[in-house]
């Protein structure tokens, strides 16, 4: 079997982009992996984002619409920073260009997890998301969550722990969809690419949220 690390990122870290770099200009892995898919991958390098329809948010609904509100806060954290969310992944495909080495997208297509968003998660917890997103910012304990953050940084594995187990009990149905099937499918396709290419080094790039599930996967 290959040699594979895996490399977990903030997709607005000034950090996340420096050790990219720095690990695939030094090693010079064979393959890259990155956690994106065909449609994603063409966003990152289009000068300018298509417009939003209300024909689009009636045809995607509330995955769709979930897709527009993650957008929305990442790209309000990153102008925090100076960072364009996705800057991790686009540091990724070009530094793996440079190396030549072969990329692989290794994430379910954007599409269908957000049709598995609106058919999975129960309206009861849609409801419940929606007013997470508007009253969570009064919260003290988040507030005091906040205060943990340097958004130039990866955040710490004990603080990733504890926001996903904390949003897992809040939103189940949500995190299986975001989390739990994707770490499946990312895993799965390392192991196959993995198979394809014993003799190869791979880096894989994937989100800081995934990597403590990805690692014990692919073991």
């Amino acid at each position: 079997m290959s040699n594979i690390t895996i490399i977990g990122t903030s997709h607005i870290a000034k950090q996340s982009i420096n050790e990219i770099q720095k690990k695939l200009f030094e090693d010079k892995p064979d393959i890259v992996c990155v956690e994106l898919d065909h449609a994603r991958l063409r966003g990152l390098f289009q000068k300018e984002q298509r417009k939003v329809s209300l024909s689009d948010l009636k045809a995607g609904g509330f995955g769709f619409l979930f897709m527009i509100m993650g957008r929305w806060l990442q790209k309000k954290l990153g102008a925090q920073v100076g960072i364009a969310p996705g800057a991790d992944m686009k540091a990724a495909v070009l530094a793996a260009r440079k190396i030549n080495a072969k990329i692989y997208l290794i994430d379910i297509p954007i599409n269908r997890t957000l049709y598995k968003l609106s058919k999975e998660v129960s309206m009861w917890e849609k409801i419940k998301l929606v007013g997470y997103i508007i009253f969570s910012p009064l919260m003290p304990s988040n507030r005091k969550l906040a205060k943990q953050f340097d958004l130039t940084k990866v955040p710490a594995q004990k603080l990733i722990d504890q926001i996903i187990t904390d949003m897992r009990y809040r939103f189940p149905k949500l995190f299986k969809v975001l989390l739990d099937d994707r770490n499946v499918y990312m895993a799965k396709q390392l192991k196959a690419i993995s198979k394809a290419n014993p003799k190869s080094d791979i880096v894989a790039i994937i989100g800081a949220g995934h990597e403590k599930d990805l690692k014990r996967m692919i073991k």
